[in-house]
């Protein structure tokens, strides 16, 4: 696939909600929608920082659409908050990109108890989500980004926030991208009694350097690679190909994966391979169950 190709494609009446816009692939993608005419509603943990990247995307497109509203997706009250103003502001939304994340952080909880990571890359935008369906338009699109971490990852769903285990931040971060792609399964398959035509996909950027990696927690081993990452890593905006093209793909399948292709083809966007955890329906049922126990709702039950 191309990405060249989705420039013929007519944005200006979409209504595109990204989370984690202020910054990295967030960022990027609300720059390239606001550049497409697209309406674009970035949703950010700093309000302050929000209103930078705000300007910053005016400053070079000057008629751009667009809004950055507060949301912490560490925090049930400030998502609550979020979905109350995009459903009683913004017209119905056509594509939800599910982007914003932290990676390998010293142990940390949400404001409800969870381990931050599980907390914020999941949970987090599986409660916006739920809030937000019945907002969404008759054809709309929700995109997870994942992470090709996810194949090292495994499911605890005993001691998913490791109360019981030592904590290891890379495990954690693992085990919360395989969560977005067991999430985008159940989705899918939850979708079918759902009157509207709804599709959910997974992308990942490849390794991108981002902000992301300015938070990850410091030890011995990414001391060591941290150079390498620097020398094979893609641009931001070249690891955000794979999540534009999962959010406008003319020919989506549900449960596609789409990822970068090779570093020396930068035009190019793949479907990527996932870890056979990630297919397996009975563990995505019991996330699902786990995450509307968790956050309280009975979301496509």
């Amino acid at each position: 696939m191309k990405f060249s190709h989705l420039e013929s494609i007519n944005l200006s009446h979409k209504t595109i909600l990204i989370t984690g816009a202020n910054a990295g692939l967030g960022f990027e993608a609300a720059k390239y929608f606001a550049s497409q005419q697209a309406h674009v509603i970035g949703a950010v943990r700093s309000i302050k920082r929000g209103h930078a990247a705000q300007a910053l995307i005016l400053e070079t497109y000057p008629q751009a659409n667009v809004t950055f509203l507060e949301c912490d997706l560490s925090s049930k009250e400030s998502i609550e908050q979020f979905a109350l103003k995009v459903i009683s502001q913004f017209p119905l939304i056509d594509i939800l990109l599910n982007n914003a994340g932290i990676m390998a952080i010293p142990y940390a909880t949400t404001k409800e108890g969870f381990e931050m990571q599980f907390g914020v890359n999941h949970l987090g935008h599986f409660y916006l989500t739920a809030l937000l369906f019945q907002h969404l338009n008759e054809n709309a699109r929700i995109v997870n980004v994942s992470s090709q971490a996810h194949l090292q990852g495994n499911m605890d769903l005993d001691d998913p926030f490791f109360h019981k285990k030592p904590y290891q931040a890379f495990k954690a971060y693992a085990q919360s991208k395989l969560a977005n792609l067991l999430f985008t399964h159940e989705l899918n398959a939850r979708l079918h009694n759902d009157s509207r035509n709804i599709v959910a996909v997974s992308a990942h950027p490849g390794v991108a350097m981002t902000s992301l990696f300015d938070k990850v927690e410091v030890n011995s081993i990414i001391k060591l690679l941290k150079p390498v990452f620097g020398l094979l890593a893609s641009s931001a905006f070249q690891g955000t190909k794979p999540l534009i093209m999962a959010c406008l793909d003319p020919h989506i399948i549900k449960d596609n994966y789409y990822g970068p292709g090779s570093k020396f083809k930068p035009d190019d966007v793949v479907l990527s391979k996932m870890s056979p955890l990630a297919k397996d329906k009975n563990l995505a049922k019991e996330l699902w169950r786990l995450s509307n126990n968790l956050t309280q709702q009975s979301f496509l039950e």
